[in-house]
């Protein structure tokens, strides 16, 4: 049997001011109303390799080294490097 799924980003669904009553059957019943009109937006889930390459350029220089967010990354790689030396 297969089955269609969407990954839906919780910050994505529609929310009006007035509903401060949460329970599982209504936000199951609101769901489904937005997900038959459309409303709910859906989100890629990125691959193993995605998220590598995504932590690769998270973990690269800033472009100004001489800035203070510069400084900061740098003295943070000689804490880590340090630590795994430790």
């Amino acid at each position: 049997m297969e089955v269609e799924c969407e990954v839906i980003a919780p910050s994505l669904i529609p929310v009006k001011a007035s509903e401060r009553i949460k329970t599982d059957r209504r936000d199951a019943e609101k769901l489904a109303r937005c997900y038959r009109a459309g409303e709910l937006t859906a989100v890629a889930v990125p691959s193993p390799e995605q998220e590598a390459l995504r932590d690769l350029v998270r973990a690269s220089p800033p472009r100004r080294i001489g800035s203070r967010r510069g400084t900061a990354w740098a003295s943070s790689c000689c804490v880590m490097g340090a630590s795994r030396t430790a």
